[in-house]
């Protein structure tokens, strides 16, 4: 019964649920369950798949749980930069006196994102009179969209933000800081499922969008599901219109004429009978938003809560032997890295040594920003386990958002010395002599992934990509090869 629940709530709304999200998306329900006091899985499904108000009631409830809350102001400085710097001065400048500049901020949770983007909006234009602006943010959580379109956010939503940023645009009061009507105004939200059909629409006004961002969305949703969904923000795109996905989302095959840009900082992908990208001049220094530089945090799809009443007990699963590490896990999965850290530290004085534990401390230090700390942790779990690689990509993760650009190397040289097929570390080391214009030296780097990579089944996913197969990689590399050739004036 819960596989067929699963499915119900697939279909309504996209999501995917394998490995440790099914077992979460599992505890859910059995939550969901003991609170709402049914005695089965049955009625609970008989329930969601009910026509009354207590069904419509239920799956905003349920969805609220299962969609990820897993957002913050400015998220991934190195595509704020190509937006800032490439797109949008473009955009306002082909829009401008003509027709409004049309944003969709797709699967935008609590708002960060499209808010982020009239602000840099806002920042491009101070010397000019703003330009006619639509942005629209949508997602399938209403009491996200609740939450964003009342504009209070707490200082989670502002981690790496500099201060004079948030007072900027920000009005502090008791609830949390407040942001300016200015930018508010600027942005409306509306509900709205990528898996239905229902888009574009004139209706909703889904369409001739000039740009589309629908990042770290796609990677919990089905994989059947995404070729259509792609389509249809394609569609909804203006001919020289752009569509920003998440940099583990990976756009692969003929999806109706997408053609990717590429920018050192991202991609993003057009129309390919539409105009050409072409690189704007970067702004002054002086007119950057400052940030404080911090790890990207893992998104996840889902984040547990704790139920008033009990589960029924047949439903119950056994308590786990890993029950505590498993607390833990659930902890850093949601984001609570505080509390994460605080109990790791805990458990730490149990077994000093054990690497998992001393792994996901490191991890979550590093994404609160607490790079030394982290550091120092990850060593202590290296000495424990000395030929994993895992900790090491950690580890030069760390060194490279601190611009230790030597460290980085000597831990991807390690990973490679251990592990002399990592793909992964290949690929980095090329993206490093990349920036510093090393081309000759990345491109033998780069061959060398992809004589790994064409050995493998094209089927297999690559270690430390998220679900990217190795076909997707190889067209992936293939795709930006010739755009780095054509902009070297190879081609």
């Amino acid at each position: 019964m819960l596989n067929d629940i699963k499915e119900l709530v697939s279909f309504r709304t996209g999501l995917r649920f394998y490995g440790v999200d099914a077992d979460e998306f599992d505890k859910t329900l059995f939550s969901r369950i003991g609170e709402l006091g049914l005695e089965s899985a049955e009625r609970y499904c008989a329930l969601l798949d009910s026509n009354g108000q207590g069904a419509v009631e239920e799956w905003q409830k349920l969805i609220a749980l299962l969609t990820t809350g897993e957002t913050y102001f400015l998220r991934d400085l190195g595509q704020m930069e190509v937006l800032r710097k490439r797109l949008l001065p473009k955009l306002i400048k082909n829009r401008s006196g003509r027709r409004p500049l049309r944003i969709w901020s797709a699967g935008c949770s609590t708002g960060e994102e499209p808010y982020s983007i009239a602000i840099l909006i806002k920042e491009l234009t101070r010397t000019e009179p703003l330009p006619e602006i639509e942005i629209v943010g949508t997602d399938i959580n209403k009491e996200a969209l609740s939450k964003a379109d009342k504009g209070i956010y707490g200082e989670w939503s502002f981690r790496g933000i500099a201060p004079d940023f948030m007072e900027r645009y920000f009005k502090k009061e008791k609830k949390g800081w407040r942001i300016d009507d200015s930018i508010r105004e600027m942005v409306s939200f509306s509900e709205k499922s990528l898996s239905h059909l229902d888009y574009p629409s004139y209706a909703s006004g889904l369409h001739d969008m000039d740009l589309i961002l629908c990042r770290n969305v796609l990677i919990y949703l089905k994989r059947e599901v995404v070729p259509g969904i792609i389509e249809r923000l394609l569609k909804s795109l203006r001919g020289d219109g752009y569509l920003m996905v998440g940099h583990s989302e990976i756009l692969s095959g003929n999806y109706g004429g997408l053609k990717p840009c590429l920018f050192p900082e991202s991609i993003v992908y057009s129309h390919t009978d539409g105009t050409e990208t072409t690189a704007s001049k970067p702004l002054p220094a002086t007119d950057r938003i400052r940030v404080i530089k911090r790890l990207p945090v893992k998104a996840r799809f889902s984040r547990s809560s704790a139920s008033k009443r009990p589960a029924p007990r047949a439903l119950v699963k056994a308590a786990s032997s890993t029950v505590t590490m498993n607390g833990l896990r659930r902890l850093f999965n949601r984001a609570s890295y505080g509390e994460a850290v605080r109990a790791a530290k805990a458990l730490l004085t149990e077994i000093p040594r054990d690497f998992d534990l001393l792994h996901l401390l490191a991890r979550a230090y590093a994404n609160m920003g607490e790079y030394g700390e982290a550091l120092v942790t990850a060593a202590r779990a290296s000495n424990v386990k000395p030929l994993s690689i895992d900790i090491y990509f950690l580890m030069a993760h760390i060194h490279q958002e601190l611009g230790n650009r030597a460290e980085t190397r000597e831990m991807l040289r390690k990973i490679l010395y251990l592990s002399p097929l990592s793909v992964a570390a290949y690929l980095e080391l090329a993206a490093l002599d990349e920036s510093d214009n090393e081309r000759e030296k990345a491109r033998t780097i780069r061959t060398k992934a992809l004589e790994i990579l064409k050995e493998l089944p094209e089927g297999v996913e690559v270690a430390q990509y998220g679900g990217v197969t190795a076909g997707e990689l190889i067209e992936h590399i293939a795709h930006t090869s010739c755009m780095r050739n054509r902009n070297s004036g190879l081609y």
